[in-house]
Formats: C-alpha cells, sequence, structure tokens
C-alpha cells in the first residue's frame, strides 16, 4: 500500500508495515495422474523430509498435499485423481535468480515428485498425465500479489493479533481486508477480515 498511495497514507502504510519484514510465498505443483492409490489414503497429507533437509531453493521441510476424492470426475478425467502441492518458499529468493530460474524451477520440480514417489502411498506407481509447477514469480502474474506472497504474514506466540493492520484506516471510505490485515491468513481469517469491512461500512453509514 506505502507504493501505491502519498502523503499522510503512505506514511500511515509505511509505519504499519515496519514491524512485518516477512511474508510466505509458496512452491505449488499441480499434478494429474491415474487412481493408484491404496483405498485409504486420506486427501490431505503432509509430509515431513529428513532432518536438516529442505526443498531446494527453500527453507521448508515439509510439503503439502490435497487430493481429489475418487472417482471426482469434475476436477479431472474419469479414472484420474488431481493432487494439489505445495511448500513455503521466500519470495525475494525467486526474484533474484535471473538465469536460473528455470533451471531452479525444474529442479525443485523434480525434487517433490521424487519426494511424492518414495513417500505418498501409491505415487510410485501413478502416470503422469499433467503437471504444473508456479513460483512466486507465478504467483505474482496470477494474482498481482507482490513478490508473488500468499497465504499473508506469519502468525507467530512472539506476536499478538492486535497488533495486526486493523480494517478500518483513519482515512474516510478506505477499509482494508485480506490475509495480511486482521485477523490473518487462512479462508476463515480472510473470510471474516471481509465481514469485519462489511459490517464496519454498515455501521458507518447508518
Amino acid at each position: 500500500m506505502q507504493d501505491i498511495t502519498e502523503g499522510e497514507m503512505k506514511a500511515y502504510f509505511k509505519s504499519e508495515a515496519k514491524d512485518f519484514n516477512k511474508a510466505w510465498g509458496a512452491i505449488t505443483l499441480g499434478i494429474a495422474t491415474d487412481d493408484v492409490y491404496p483405498a485409504d489414503l486420506p486427501l490431505h497429507n503432509q509430509i515431513h523430509l529428513k532432518n536438516g533437509e529442505t526443498v531446494p531453493y527453500t527453507n521448508s521441510d515439509s510439503i503439502f498435499v490435497s487430493m481429489s476424492k475418487p472417482g471426482d470426475s469434475r476436477r479431472t478425467k474419469a479414472g484420474m485423481r488431481t493432487l494439489n502441492v505445495s511448500t513455503h518458499a521466500s519470495p525475494e529468493y525467486w526474484y533474484s535468480l535471473n538465469g536460473d530460474y528455470d533451471t531452479a524451477k525444474q529442479q525443485v520440480q523434480g525434487f517433490i515428485v521424487d519426494t511424492l514417489r518414495s513417500k505418498l502411498p501409491g505415487f510410485s506407481r501413478a502416470q503422469i498425465d499433467v503437471i504444473h509447477t508456479a513460483t512466486p514469480v507465478t504467483w505474482e502474474n496470477w494474482v498481482y500479489r507482490k513478490k508473488g506472497r500468499v497465504g499473508g504474514i506469519p502468525q507467530s506466540m512472539a506476536r499478538s493479533l492486535l497488533k495486526w493492520t486493523p480494517n478500518e484506516t483513519p482515512f474516510k471510505g478506505l477499509y482494508l481486508c485480506g490475509d495480511t490485515t486482521f485477523p490473518g491468513q487462512g479462508i476463515p481469517g480472510v473470510t471474516l477480515s471481509g465481514i469485519n469491512v462489511y459490517s464496519r461500512i454498515k455501521k458507518n453509514h447508518h
């Protein structure tokens, strides 16, 4: 916000931003394979890497996998399954690669696919029909978020939620919602921030 405002607004957002020097980015993979998975495999899985190991070009030591339900032919062809795979990444790093970007992206994709083959039941037998990998650079192109940041400001016990940027600003008619405002990231947090803004606008117009 400080980059697209001026004067008092710019000063306000610069002050609000000074306490938040980290934000998540993500590496995401969309994969479609044939359905060769055990019937009792959960739809949501978190894979932890060996102690001290991280996904290349990230500081993440785990990978999240969400799968479509068996028989779901709306998300892919009959007899297939989709896997939405993600891991945390530092956005700034992916903007410093210059000529090495494509190589780094392929290395990350290869590492994650190899990890799924060794740790996700059934995946070692799966035939990959489609695979698409996205980095923070991709996410900025898709959703226009600065540096491709997704998921909001990391929450921690050291930072009270009450210190997060409020939905109502000192400027008449300007309200904020989304994962970088109170109460934070995730579908429930973002939804509640939108409801909070609606409530404030309704109250201020009565």
